[in-house]
């Protein structure tokens, strides 16, 4: 009787997963994707494969950078290691700077101040051995991306070492991602020549950098030293290693009691940079860094304030995080980001999406832009708490989605802004209940179903004025209604599972797809497959409302093809109100569907719609009860 029991419970689970795996034939699998499902490293129920690889790179960096003259000089040693099952035969690199090279190809105007000459290579070799830049068989520069070819480097271990020296001028006006901030200040990201992505979907990704993307990153080793002038602090990714070689003794016993503090703590403060008493008084202070990260980033300053507390991410292990504020004391808003900060934290590593924060650090630098980093945020001042906490919430989010997770930013931008719309719309109004967040839906409700939209799924590499809609409140809205009908408890769950499961694996659209379809137990491609797939508009209308013997039955019309949550408020005759809720599964065979209301009033008035709820057409939501 058991064996029986337990044969049944067996062939019941074989053909669940069953129907799962083949209900994964409705979505459209790019031949790229499939590739790697038959390779083996990747498994069409949404986990790494067997044979899943990645490759990885070790960066040795010296940088100099002279705010003044705004040059930045480096030199660097790269190991790369090729763990794939290909004999590559040449090396990628992204130089990003070169995207203010003059004649370089953008999608992003550039002050013509900041048009130059770009990245100069002073000295490249391969393996000890010199590389003449000059032959472009060898050596092949087109824009921001650079080939460089080189003898068979073996698979499954092979290794590789690439030295390298190179400067720039930093760019002044134009702050694209990086550049200077003041006289005295600068965030410098995308500096330093980098391996790109060699990966199982698309081999080398060879996309240039353009400047409304974003990049591609794996995770990769980082031991970075900078070098600045005396009275220049740096904020990196990554921990500083020689903070007694670099900082003032009172400075140092500041930053050890804020690391025993979860209030901020002003490390440095007004009366410091006054005194211009934050650095040791060497010409130049070389600050060390060393992380593992998908990017290396820097900041330095001669007169920002510096804000810092350490705060618990995970309960079990009791480790902490840094939480840090670098800023103009003149931005008044700022005062309050180390706040928005550590709550943001605070929900990400206990409540939303509930994994704990994964980096020692965290740090807000008050730039000129709002754009995430490993561990470094550059984001504006802003002229409103409401625009503060927004902003904060969502450029923080990021550190999940790509950085976590490693995913391509330039390919599936939809797979991390997403993710941060969702997060901001989530943890803002914890943070501030007055705020109501429609970030991105007077857009969507504006444009969807206009000629040049097109579905998510098309890579960001190949659109332009959908780059918006598609990569921020489409793919937002569709994880607010997946979260809506599995319930909150099964969506967390399953959430957690793709996260956990694909954490620095670079997953791509699919894997997302049937890993939630796996981890929940659902079949959700008919969902996938009309919101990322098809070309169409989300549009309810209230057809008609009928009075019944216990109340009424409304009937309501799907006009579009996108599903949508049905939220129907009823206004009764003494003022109070009434609301009916459905969840998009209501639509996943029909277009029509009635809701009831019980009671014994009269009904003035039924109003379809929440803040989330994205319709092409308002007009035909209120529907006026006659008499």
């Amino acid at each position: 009787m058991l064996l029986k029991k337990i044969s049944g419970l067996i062939l019941f689970l074989v053909c669940c997963y069953t129907a799962i795996a083949q209900d994964t034939t409705q979505l459209y699998i790019p031949r790229n994707i499939q590739k790697a499902y038959d390779a083996g490293t990747r498994n069409i129920n949404g986990t790494p494969g067997k044979r899943f690889w990645k490759n990885y790179s070790e960066y040795y960096i010296r940088v100099k950078f002279n705010p003044k003259t705004r040059k930045i000089e480096g030199e660097q040693n790269i190991t790369y290691y090729n763990n794939s099952p290909d004999t590559l035969r040449q090396l990628v690199f992204r130089i990003a700077p070169n995207h203010y090279q003059k004649g370089g190809e953008r999608n992003k105007i550039l002050e013509p101040a900041d048009i130059g000459d770009g990245v100069k290579i002073e000295s490249l070799s391969v393996n000890a051995d010199p590389v003449n830049t000059a032959d472009d068989k060898v050596y092949k520069q087109e824009g921001t991306i650079t080939k460089l070819r080189i003898k068979p480097l073996a698979p499954h271990g092979g290794r590789i070492t690439v030295q390298m020296k190179w400067n720039y001028t930093l760019n002044k006006t134009s702050h694209e991602r990086t550049g200077m901030i003041d006289e005295g200040t600068a965030f410098i990201a995308y500096f330093f020549p980098r391996i790109t992505v060699y990966d199982d979907l698309q081999g080398w990704d060879d996309f240039p950098y353009l400047g409304k993307q974003e990049t591609y990153f794996d995770n990769a080793f980082f031991n970075v030293f900078i070098s600045v002038p005396k009275n220049y602090m740096v904020w990196a990714t990554g921990d500083l290693q020689n903070p007694t070689e670099v900082l003032q003794p009172h400075i140092l016993k500041k930053w050890t009691t804020a690391l025993s503090s979860d209030v901020p703590v002003f490390v440095i403060d007004s009366a410091d940079i006054a005194n211009r008493a934050v650095t040791l008084k060497n010409k130049f202070n070389t600050f060390n860094f060393k992380t593992t990260a998908p990017d290396f980033v820097f900041a330095t300053s001669n007169h920002y304030l510096w804000q810092v507390r350490n705060i618990l991410v995970d309960s079990v292990t009791l480790r902490k995080a840094a939480i840090t504020t670098a800023f103009n004391p003149a931005h008044k808003d700022f005062y309050e980001v180390n706040d928005f900060s550590a709550k943001t934290i605070q929900t990400m590593s206990f409540d939303f999406p509930g994994i704990s924060y994964p980096y020692s650090h965290l740090t807000v630098v008050d730039g000129l832009d709002q754009m995430e980093y490993p561990m470094m945020i550059n984001d504006n001042p802003t002229s409103t708490r409401f625009d503060g906490i927004t902003l904060t919430t969502h450029e923080i989010f990021h550190q999940y989605f790509p950085f976590l997770m490693c995913t391509n930013q330039s390919k599936y931008a939809f797979m991390d802004e997403g993710w941060a719309t969702i997060g901001e719309w989530y943890i803002s109004p914890l943070i501030d209940t007055t705020i109501v967040d429609d970030y991105g839906m007077p857009q969507t409700n504006r444009d969807m179903g206009q000629d040049w939209e097109v579905p998510i799924i098309t890579p960001t590499t190949e659109i332009s004025k959908s780059m918006y809609l598609n990569n921020y409140p489409k793919p937002a809205l569709t994880f607010l209604y997946v979260w809506d009908m599995l319930g909150d408890s099964l969506f967390r769950k399953s959430l957690k599972h793709y996260i956990i499961t694909w954490m620095d694996k670079s997953p791509s659209p699919w894997d997302f797809f049937f890993c939630m379809n796996e981890a929940s137990g659902v079949n959700l491609n008919w969902f996938w497959k009309k919101w990322y797939y098809e070309f169409g508009y989300p549009d309810l209308s209230i057809a008609k409302a009928e009075k019944t013997t216990g109340g009424y039955k409304v009937t309501i019309i799907s006009k579009g093809n996108k599903p949508v949550p049905i939220n129907l408020y009823a206004t009764l005759a003494d003022g109070t109100e009434l609301k009916q809720h459905r969840t998009v599964e209501v639509w996943k065979t029909q277009n029509t569907t009635e809701v009831e209301f019980i009671t014994s009033q009269k009904v003035k008035e039924f109003k379809l719609g929440d803040v989330y709820d994205a319709d092409v057409n308002k007009a035909d939501n209120i529907l006026k009860v006659s008499e």
